[in-house]
């Protein structure tokens, strides 16, 4: 039977992310290793396969790697002039070249806590309840969509005697008053159906309300309790790594990995075994193709003809900074693996 977790996509990729549906993967005799799931975003050539051995970790993974996607396609969103253009090729360039140096900069070890969800509930109005299209505009919301009341309406003023004898001429209000009593008990009568019309109206939107804070907090408390599972699962890992699980080893390796900042257009996928026996990592990563490597070292707006013109890197150039990245990105593996399972106890 497919597995299903729900996942929360950021508005900027949100039309622009493939994702499979959560596959299971075996070991060579057969036996469940762990959940799997495929993401893709075509516009920045990214293809992930993620997986763990508990949804909810796996569900934080997702999350966490869609978030950086959408980071990325945001800052590729704002390029657009000659000088923006030449200082992202610029940082480009940089974080290539300082693909080692980044992570010995750096800690490496997972902040447990960082990873745990913390976000606080938020839902649109509309989705408060199934079927509704739009917000209700006669209820008030919160910032996180919690209902919190009504616009009340009222009637228009009770109609008074004197006022409507006063809305006549003096002639009518001398020789004929029974028109004015008459117009008088008229109003009286439209404003008690007015009256009755609000009433109903109020005491509808008072039962909507009551139906949205109903639903608000159905919907609230089982986020809680998704939010609070996935939190315990991470702990659950937390104590098997510590206490040298290798299943949880292999788990922590894979956060660390996942967790290491490398450029938006770096291939990011990984396949990770520990040997317990010898303490051992075995990591098969995916590395960048030289086709991958920037073609461009700088753009010039030319007035004359009014286009940007791209100055093409020179083949040596790239040829060492392939060169270069392919050897920083294995030693800058070995080195985050290495503390992966020297911290855990065995």
């Amino acid at each position: 039977m497919s597995k299903k977790i729900t996942v929360s996509i950021p508005v900027a990729i949100q039309d622009k992310v493939e994702m499979s549906s959560i596959y299971e993967n075996q070991t060579q005799t057969g036996k469940f290793s762990s959940y799997g799931v495929d993401l893709t975003l075509k516009e920045l050539r990214q293809f992930r396969k993620l997986k763990s051995s508990d949804l909810d970790v796996l569900q934080c993974k997702i999350e966490s790697t869609l978030e950086s996607w959408a980071k990325a396609y945001e800052r590729g969103e704002k390029s657009g002039n000659v000088d923006q253009m030449n200082q992202d090729i610029a940082e480009h360039l940089e974080a290539l070249n300082n693909i080692l140096k980044h992570t010995l900069d750096i800690n490496d070890a997972v902040n447990w806590d960082s990873i745990k969800r913390n976000e606080p509930f938020r839902i649109a109005p509309q989705d408060i309840i199934a079927g509704l299209k739009k917000a209700p505009e006669q209820i008030r919301f919160a910032a996180d969509g919690k209902p919190m009341g009504f616009i009340k309406i009222e009637p228009g003023p009770r109609p008074m005697l004197e006022q409507v004898t006063a809305s006549y001429g003096l002639f009518t209000r001398m020789f004929n008053k029974q028109k004015i009593q008459t117009d008088y008990e008229q109003r009286q009568v439209k404003w008690r159906k007015e009256c009755g019309e609000v009433n109903a109206e109020n005491e509808r939107r008072q039962t909507l309300l009551t139906s949205l804070k109903k639903s608000f907090e159905g919907k609230r408390e089982v986020f809680e309790k998704e939010k609070a599972a996935d939190n315990a699962a991470i702990d659950a890992v937390r104590q098997r790594y510590q206490t040298g699980d290798p299943s949880a080893i292999e788990e922590y390796c894979d956060l660390v990995l996942m967790a290491s900042s490398y450029p938006d257009d770096f291939p990011r996928n990984w396949e990770l075994e520990y040997r317990p026996a010898n303490r051992m990592l075995v990591v098969q990563m995916d590395l960048p193709a030289p086709g991958d490597m920037p073609e461009v070292e700088n753009y010039k707006y030319v007035k004359s003809r009014d286009t940007i013109e791209a100055k093409k890197m020179p083949e040596s150039a790239r040829k060492s900074l392939y060169d270069s990245v392919i050897y920083q990105t294995c030693l800058r593996t070995v080195e985050s693996s290495s503390k992966c399972t020297t911290e855990a106890r065995g």
